[in-house]
C-alpha cells in the first residue's frame, strides 16, 4: 500500500508577482534607512567594508588567457 504523503510535506504552488507589483510598493522605515545607509557609503566611495582576502591573486597566466589586449 502506497504511502499517503502529509500535507505539510506538499509543496506550495509557485506564486506569480510582477515587477511592476514589487517595485511600486513603498519601502518600509527599516527598509529605507539601508538604502539610505548604502547610498551615503558610495557617495563616500568608502569600499573600506569589502573583503578581498578570499580573492585569489591574478597570474600572468590569468592575463594572458582573459583576451585583454597585451601591452607593448
Amino acid at each position: 500500500m502506497a504511502k499517503k504523503r502529509s500535507a505539510s510535506s506538499r509543496r506550495a504552488k509557485p506564486t506569480r508577482v510582477s515587477a511592476e507589483a514589487i517595485w511600486s510598493k513603498p519601502l518600509s522605515e527599516r527598509q529605507r534607512k539601508v538604502v539610505d545607509r548604502i547610498a551615503k557609503r558610495q557617495e563616500r566611495a568608502d569600499d573600506t567594508q569589502i573583503d578581498y582576502s578570499e580573492i585569489p591573486a591574478l597570474t600572468e597566466n590569468n592575463w594572458l588567457s582573459s583576451g585583454a589586449p597585451r601591452r607593448s
